[in-house]
Formats: C-alpha cells, structure tokens, sequence
C-alpha cells in the first residue's frame, strides 16, 4: 500500500468529516477483476462520484472510469453506481444498471443508498472493489 504515508493517515469510512478544512481527503479505491494482480486507483474526494465505464466521444464519462478493468466484460455498466459523500458518511447506490451492484455479496436495491463502511466489498458487475479514504499530508 504505498499510497498510504502512514496507516494513521487512513480514514474510516464511518466518519469522514476532515479534523480541519484544509486537509483534502482522497478515495482509493482497491481494484480486482479476476484475471490480473490488484490495483490501486486515487481520485479526489467529491460530493459525488459516478462508477461506470467510458463510452464513446461526446457521452459524459464517469469520474472512477473502470473500462481499463475489461469494464465491458465484467457486466459494468456506463453509468452503473454512485458514490456520494454528504460530510459525514459515504454511501453507494446502484443506478439501476444491468448487472447490479452488492456490498459484501449483498445485491444493492436500485436507487436506494447504502452507507458504506471501512473493508466492505464492493461489486460493480464482476468487477470487485475496496475503498479507503485518506488525507493527504501537506506539502509544507
């Protein structure tokens, strides 16, 4: 995990208020789709961020973009889940795609959010996925 400067850095995903304002938090997002090693992703945190895989030119493209995983293959959708952080919590929601989405090998309802806790398993399709959040040390 070298993305993290140090395990007290990590945050869970039960309170991810920041203790200041200005310390930025990170999504990283732990990527397995079956046929090559784990991989790591980082992207800034944001209000809401959509999962899916890219499409063809002039369509919106999702913020955590999975057609490097062989998206198409594994049953992701183009717009397949959300992930949404009010201040407090962060929580998915399927977005009615095709082949569903589940926490822990629980199938999501569409439409409907569910928080998400620090080591829960994601599926996006085939595709599985374990997000952490982190802060990012100042540069000073």
């Amino acid at each position: 995990m070298a993305l993290f400067a140090s395990q007290s850095k990590k945050q869970t995903l039960d309170d991810t208020r920041t203790r200041d304002s200005v310390t930025p938090l990170r999504l990283v997002i732990h990527i397995t789709d079956g046929s090559q090693q784990p991989r790591v992703i980082s992207v800034p945190l944001q209000n809401k961020l959509l999962i899916g895989r890219g499409g063809g030119s002039g369509e919106e493209q999702p913020d955590v973009d999975l057609s490097t995983f062989r998206a198409l293959e594994n049953g992701v959708s183009r717009w397949h889940a959300q992930l949404t952080h009010d201040g407090d919590f962060l929580s998915i929601e399927d977005l009615d795609s095709t082949n569903g989405t589940r926490i822990n090998g629980y199938q999501l309802s569409a439409h409907r959010p569910y928080r998400l806790r620090d080591g829960d398993e994601i599926e996006i399709g085939r595709i599985r996925l374990m997000v952490s959040l982190v802060h990012i040390p100042n540069q000073a």
